[in-house]
């Protein structure tokens, strides 16, 4: 295993210039994962997340069920939509579920806005859909048109 910095810094002819830093492994906090998912601190969110995204990285269903409790945690806060938002997208970013476990956890998001009577992401992701099946059906009346196809 190798030793991390503690230090850096640099020396010209004038001064030398020295920063001391603690050191802090995110593998030190395994134990504490749940403890993390329910801290206000959004740094203990993030963390939480990675340490997740580690454990689960070859078991999907582990990784929705840990995303799931994220996502939780994140309406449980009294946080802004933008702020819900750009915590929703680190999530995403760093835990991606296949498909099918995707659609499941919409499925879920809709459910937990239900009982906390918040609509945030899927407001959002409905939008999406609605375009995307807009240009769809717009793209299938063209190419229907263009091959001669009937477009009813």
């Amino acid at each position: 295993m190798a030793l991390q910095p503690r230090q850096d810094g640099r020396e010209d002819w004038i001064a030398i210039h020295q920063l001391d830093f603690p050191l802090v492994k995110l593998t030190n906090f395994v134990s504490r994962e749940e403890a993390l998912a329910g801290d206000i601190n959004p740094f203990a969110l993030v963390t939480a997340a990675h340490l997740y995204t580690q454990r689960t990285r070859n078991a999907p269903v582990l990784r929705f069920e840990a995303k799931r409790r994220l996502v939780r945690a994140l309406y449980q806060r009294d946080w802004s939509k933008a702020c819900v938002l750009e915590f929703f997208a680190i999530l995403d970013w760093m835990m991606q579920l296949p498909e099918e476990l995707e659609l499941e956890l919409w499925q879920d998001i809709e459910s937990i806005e239900g009982e906390i009577s918040v609509k945030y992401v899927t407001s959002v992701e409905r939008l999406a859909i609605a375009r995307g099946e807009r240009i769809g059906i717009e793209k299938g009346i063209e190419r229907g048109a263009r091959d001669g196809l009937p477009t009813c």
